[in-house]
């Protein structure tokens, strides 16, 4: 009986510690400046060479607002997703495209959301 017991227990941390898994998203320019990004409420600055970590992410969707000291460029907004997996993206801008991330792990280019009517200057 105390073996069963035990057992369970083992279980339940086990799985407790898989519902609470943490990871991170790393942004960086690609000419090295500075920027932010507002994520939910909070305003997170990049260091001076332009990078970020935004850490304690869990699963899911989320929405950031990524802009430049003395709004030398319009802010962009991009979306992604944390799907068990730490993320990895370079924030460039592609001319006339526009601004996207280009993800480190998949190669593939994110861009930025349009703006919608009330956020167009």
């Amino acid at each position: 009986m105390k073996k069963f017991f035990l057992w369970l227990i083992m279980i339940g941390n086990a799985s407790l510690a898989l519902a609470q898994q943490q990871y991170f998203a790393y942004f960086q320019t690609d000419n090295h400046q500075p920027f932010f990004v507002k994520l939910n409420s909070k305003l997170l600055s990049s260091s001076s060479s332009g990078y970020l970590i935004i850490p304690k992410l869990q699963n899911g969707a989320y929405i950031i607002h990524l802009g430049f000291p003395k709004n030398e460029k319009a802010e962009q907004t991009f979306n992604f997703t944390v799907n068990g997996r730490d993320l990895g993206y370079l924030i460039k801008d592609f001319g006339e495209k526009g601004w996207g991330l280009f993800n480190f792990q998949t190669m593939e280019v994110l861009m930025a959301s349009l703006p919608s009517p009330s956020q167009k200057t």
